[in-house]
């Protein structure tokens, strides 16, 4: 009897304190070496702002009691218009801003303070940011906006304005544990404006799901944008898969294709590219193949070009069989081996899930007759289909045998 074997390889891609509690906790809680640390990051819309908080010790229980904090914000001076605040940790009020001081006349100081005096709402994890609240700009754009620094023009002002960053908690004994801004330059709606913003997808079809040996077959790429703006320096990469041949027949609607690379370019907003490559089948099998979008200028919000996350809308695969052949009177065998390690298996013959007797729940099955086969896996990745294959081992019955042919000789009496 003779057994040929397949093997799969899974693939991996509002407390409030009396005075006297305060007092108490102060002498008891004293951490001269606590630091806070704020930002403040821009959002995708470029108008909604959001200020955080990071600590570089962990404060738990009454030591991390907020008792105080403020935060200031200056913005180039022109037309910014703070509004519709937001709490997130914490309840803070907005106040009316201090536009084109004479120390400073650039810039417009906004302050934000808290309200909720003795709050517990605010959590304090070393190296873990804690977003405090978020507010909009209504006006214009006008820049960067900045946190206040310690030694800013406006700081010893002449209109004995109540301006600085200052956080206390019962940890830092009421004393300011505010220490220095991060991540400075990450709010500014001017570069958020001049980022193009795309939506690229992919998508990837095969014209037929089972070919024979020679068959022509066709697969269609197509790569949408959908906008809002162009994208440009689009490039998709399609590694075609052992058992095709490729014999350089494709059909691209812009770009050019070469050595598995598809160079778009710039596809416009609100349209698509599309891409067709004819291959011909060479060996029996599974045949799937993977195209990503591997590069594109813009900001794509759901996607990163060239990541192998399958999970996300700028690749997709396509798969077609090309049957095994068991000879006919031979009594052969396909023996189809699974990955181990996995928690249940399940193979399918016709779309009917095979019985446990007959080895349906097995690592391995040993195949005898024609049919289309499928595996499904309890927590497995087989190529880029999830717990299952993609497309059926396909086994057909057939005479293996080569036909008989006539041959003319010459037959010479010597």
């Amino acid at each position: 009897m003779n057994i040929d074997k397949i093997i799969f390889s899974p693939a991996m891609n509002k407390i409030y304190f009396y005075l006297t509690i305060v007092i108490v906790f102060c002498i008891t809680s004293l951490s001269s070496n606590a630091q806070v640390e704020f930002t403040v990051d821009i959002m995708p819309d470029s108008l909604t702002y959001q200020v955080s908080l990071r600590p570089t010790t962990t404060w738990t229980g009454s030591d991390a009691l907020t008792a105080t904090a403020q935060v200031t914000l200056r913005v180039p001076t022109g037309g910014f218009v703070p509004g519709s605040l937001t709490n997130m940790n914490g309840t803070w009020t907005l106040n009316s801003p201090f536009v084109a001081p004479a120390e400073n006349p650039g810039f417009d100081y906004i302050t934000v303070g808290l309200s909720s005096l003795g709050t517990s709402d605010i959590t304090y994890t070393s190296g873990v940011e804690e977003p405090l609240f978020t507010f909009q700009n209504t006006g214009t754009c006008t820049g960067s906006v900045e946190l206040m620094e310690a030694n800013d023009p406006f700081i010893g002002n002449t209109l004995n304005a109540n301006v600085g960053n200052q956080i206390t908690t019962f940890g830092s004994g009421n004393t300011n544990a505010w220490t220095s801004n991060y991540d400075a330059g990450n709010s500014n709606c001017l570069r958020v404006i001049m980022i193009d913003t795309v939506d690229l997808s992919l998508t990837k079809v095969a014209n037929m799901t089972v070919a024979q040996i020679a068959e022509e077959v066709t697969y269609t790429i197509t790569v949408y944008n959908d906008g809002p703006d162009d994208a440009n320096g689009v490039v998709v990469t399609d590694a075609l898969p052992d058992g095709v041949y490729y014999g350089g027949n494709h059909t691209a609607s812009v770009g050019t294709f070469v050595d598995s690379t598809w160079t778009i370019g710039t596809i416009a907003a609100n349209d698509s590219a599309t891409l067709e490559i004819v291959v011909n089948a060479s060996d029996p099998g599974i045949m799937t193949n993977n195209a990503e979008i591997t590069s594109a200028n813009g900001d794509d919000l759901d996607s990163t070009p060239g990541n192998g996350d399958i999970t996300e809308d700028d690749q997709d695969n396509a798969c077609f069989s090309v049957p095994y052949m068991l000879c006919e009177g031979e009594n052969d065998t396909l023996l189809l081996e699974a990955p181990v390690g996995f928690g249940a298996y399940q193979w399918y013959k016709d779309g009917v899930a095979i019985d446990a007797t007959a080895g349906g729940t097995a690592t391995d099955l040993y195949i005898t007759e024609a049919g289309e086969y499928l595996l499904a896996i309890e927590n497995a990745v087989l190529g880029d289909c999830g717990n299952q294959m993609c497309c059926p081992i396909v086994v057909t019955l057939g005479n293996c045998c080569p036909e008989q042919q006539c041959i003319r000789m010459t037959v010479t009496k010597r």
